[in-house]
């Protein structure tokens, strides 16, 4: 529910990217708002993958860094 409001909210006031990180299943989605003020989503994204963004030139990230970094208990 959460998630769905804010993706709402997001997307209302034109924020341009809105990401998801899922540090227990490890993975990434995000959604880029198109021309129409609508979001897109990108393709779901896991570890070994490298996020880029036209918002940030020059700007990487690395899944697999980033979800190697999280412990969770057994």
């Amino acid at each position: 529910k959460e998630l769905k409001n804010k993706y709402q909210v997001y997307e209302e006031a034109g924020v341009r990217e809105y990401w998801i990180i899922s540090p227990q299943d490890k993975t990434f989605l995000s959604y880029i708002l198109n021309q129409t003020g609508k979001y897109e989503p990108t393709r779901l994204m896991v570890g070994g993958d490298i996020y880029t963004t036209d918002l940030i030139p020059g700007f990487e990230l690395d899944l697999e860094e980033v979800f190697s970094t999280i412990d969770f208990p057994e």
